[in-house]
């Protein structure tokens, strides 16, 4: 599928534009404190390190040097980055969804991550954040970027007691409220070579080509292939192709909850990078219109339903 944003916001070009030029002065700003900053540690930190240490104090202070002048440049990003959330995501926001809101600060809560039963372990850390909310259909929809880690510990051969993060997950939640509840709890897990997983038995489907990438566990085999129609995993299919085959999901209480793995940060603006790079925009434009159009994709699959069967 081919994005092109700036066919649907010709402002966009003019907006880039001008916040390129921000960029561009502010690159220049943490370069030339940087090199000050970066000189003053070079003259003063390198002749102590070449009377102590010879030439390889000489390395040192340049290596230290170089990664002040990063750090300083680095630090201008902020108030770039503050324009970028404001002024260019709530514009793609908008044009992928209309009325759909975008709060940067704002994430998906850690109950409805640890709801999904998606992860199998309750996150030690977890951050949210680039939260957007609309409505397709009458059916209100939120997604928003999750970080989730986990605490792990080891002991070295000195009995030193290490520490070290591990990604549970790291992408996109996306949460629907289909408007009714689920009697019972669905979970559709990559499919693995090990079936056997704690809490629910796996529920067997029609559908080959669904089993060679799903496996399904639920407490009420009936619902779970009720729910999970030859459409709706037809459906589904189609946006795990769409999203890079690394796609979960759970049917809980009277929320369709969707986990899909991306290690890219996204919505994020680089002083590094020119923001008119058209590449960029219509990547962020593709993932928006992504996830905005999940519920389009899958509510005919819901519609019509009686709700005492869901």
């Amino acid at each position: 599928m081919m994005y092109d944003p700036f066919s649907r916001l010709p402002q966009l070009h003019k907006m880039l534009q001008q916040l390129e030029l921000q960029r561009q002065v502010l690159k220049r700003k943490g370069l030339r404190l940087g090199l000050l900053l970066g000189g003053i540690l070079w003259i003063a930190g390198g002749l102590a390190l070449y009377w102590w240490i010879d030439w390889p104090g000489l390395i040192l202070a340049t290596g230290a040097t170089i990664a002040v002048c990063f750090i300083t440049i680095q630090a201008q990003r902020p108030a770039l980055n503050q324009r970028y959330k404001t002024e260019i995501i709530p514009l793609l926001v908008e044009a992928a969804s209309p009325g759909a809101h975008y709060t940067p600060q704002n994430g998906i809560e850690e109950e409805i991550f640890n709801l999904s039963g998606l992860f199998g372990t309750r996150p030690d850390r977890y951050h949210s954040e680039d939260l957007v909310e609309g409505q397709t259909l009458g059916t209100p929809f939120r997604f928003a970027e999750v970080h989730a880690e986990e605490r792990r510990t080891s002991t070295d051969s000195k009995g030193r007691t290490q520490t070290h993060w591990v990604d549970i997950f790291r992408g996109f939640l996306f949460v629907a409220d289909l408007g009714r509840s689920f009697p019972g709890n669905t979970t559709v897990y990559r499919n693995r070579w090990i079936k056997l997983r704690f809490g629910f038995p796996r529920v067997k489907l029609e559908s080959p080509d669904f089993e060679k990438q799903f496996d399904v566990y639920g407490n009420d085999p009936v619902e779970a292939r009720y729910l999970l129609t030859p459409l709706l995993m037809e459906r589904i299919l189609q946006l795990d192709q769409r999203f890079g085959e690394g796609l979960t999901m759970s049917f809980r209480d009277n929320l369709l909850i969707i986990a899909i793995a991306d290690p890219i940060d996204h919505f994020e603006a680089s002083l590094w990078l020119p923001l008119t790079d058209r590449s960029r925009l219509e990547r962020e434009w593709g993932t928006l219109s992504d996830l905005c159009g999940i519920v389009s994709t899958l509510q005919s699959c819901f519609r019509n339903r009686p709700s005492s069967s869901l």
